[in-house]
């Protein structure tokens, strides 16, 4: 039997439609089983993850010095962080988009409460007026305090569609998210992995991990991060981006922070079999 505590109501626009979020309970079968862990007892344990790749279709995120699009960046960057989950580890691994496709921010943290996912990971790459602006940051769902961190949501949150009337809902989901801790953690995993992987044959600035209220990470029912990844409005950085072993290197840097903390958390080592990535986004050619 299943029991709805909640619920979510917004319409998307081409085409328009009606998108209804439900959240409740359901009763699994009680079945003889050994004693769950401290963090299974919590409900924190990690089974399954999606990892998201930003931007995608009609929007194109970040654009490069070179046109080199952000979309198709991350894209490549996500496929490589799912390959390596699910080589390495017994993870269930899901990506929200295998290909070039539009998918509505609000619709990226839905999929990832529908498939109950225990982690989420959005992969962005950055931009600034200043074209030195180089480096790696990290954050998690919170308001945000300085001019670059608004700056950074008012970026990523320009393909959303939610209006000024949706404000108020948003900012009561985002004070009530019982995961920020969680996903605050989560993100200095990730960020630390990323800065000393990378240090250790590239030179990458450390900016740190950072708070905004992205929308992306809003509703989610995990601990849910964004990871920018470099500046496209710096030449350097796009010359290494356009570089595949970069490319596998943060993937496997992302994996490393995830897996650290998917361990830790469990109380285990992370599991060692084969697992299975699978794209959640709309049938089509890839």
């Amino acid at each position: 039997t299943e029991s709805v505590q909640d619920y979510k109501l917004f319409t998307l626009d081409d085409p328009f439609r009606v998108v209804i979020d439900v959240t409740g309970t359901k009763r699994k079968p009680q079945t003889p089983q050994k004693l769950p862990t401290l963090a299974e007892q919590f409900g924190l344990g990690v089974k399954t993850i999606v990892i998201d790749p930003g931007h995608g279709g009609r929007d194109p995120g970040a654009l490069g010095v070179n046109g080199l699009q952000e979309k198709d960046v991350v894209l490549k960057v996500a496929k490589k962080v799912a390959a390596i989950l699910e080589k390495e580890t017994a993870y269930k691994v899901l990506l929200t988009r295998n290909r070039d496709v539009f998918i509505p921010l609000e619709e990226r943290t839905a999929i990832a409460n529908t498939e109950e996912a225990d982690l989420f990971v959005s992969i962005h790459a950055n931009s600034a007026p200043n074209i030195h602006a180089s480096g790696v940051e990290t954050y998690f769902l919170s308001l945000a305090t300085s001019r670059e961190e608004m700056r950074a949501a008012a970026r990523e949150n320009a393909a959303s569609q939610s209006q000024i009337s949706d404000l108020q809902e948003i900012l009561q989901d985002l004070m009530q998210n019982s995961k920020i801790e969680e996903s605050a953690r989560l993100a200095g995993s990730v960020q630390g992995e990323l800065v000393n992987g990378l240090n250790s044959k590239y030179g990458v600035k450390n900016l740190g991990v950072k708070k905004a209220p992205f929308i992306v990470l809003i509703g989610a029912q995990m601990p849910a991060i964004l990871t920018e990844i470099a500046f496209l409005s710096n030449k350097e950085e796009v010359r290494r981006l356009q570089d595949d072993r970069y490319l596998e290197a943060i993937a496997r840097y992302i994996a490393a922070g995830v897996r650290q903390y998917a361990a830790n958390l469990n109380g285990l080592q992370a599991p060692m079999a084969a697992g299975s990535a699978t794209s959640l986004s709309p049938p089509g050619p890839k």
